[in-house]
């Protein structure tokens, strides 16, 4: 076992290392990392030209029909007919390539239905043969 003046001696060494090492020239923060820049401002897009010509598109479809179910013997009175339509509708911002926002939507309504979707126009029970 060692004695403890010994212990002593290598940990009094041991704090004046770094001393020594304290003193060595130390490198600017230049060479570590180079010569900073100066920022410059930068125009924005529209003055240099980034910008997409058409950034947003609109567009859709309409679409609508006409049903009827004409019996043999019924009357035009008791004949259920229906008029549903379609509405798709899209939108496509693309302010620039890394960008892009798209909705797309359909509403489907049918004004010859009461809310609870019994056609109000004419009888469908009349199809059906006992």
């Amino acid at each position: 076992m060692k004695s403890p003046c010994r212990l002593a001696l290598l940990f009094s060494l041991s704090l004046c290392l770094p001393g020594w090492a304290a003193d060595a020239p130390r490198p600017s923060e230049d060479d570590f990392f180079g010569n900073s820049p100066t920022v410059a401002a930068k125009p924005d897009a529209f003055v240099r030209g980034d910008t997409v010509a058409d950034p947003l598109q609109m567009g859709g479809t309409y679409y609508q029909q006409w049903n009827a179910q004409f019996q043999d013997g019924g009357s035009l009175g008791s004949t259920p007919w229906s008029a549903p339509l379609q509405l798709d509708v899209f939108l496509d911002a693309r302010p620039n390539d890394r960008l892009r926002l798209f909705v797309n939507s359909r509403l489907l309504y049918d004004p010859t239905k009461d809310p609870n979707g019994n056609p109000t126009q004419g009888s469908s029970s009349s199809l059906v043969q006992s």
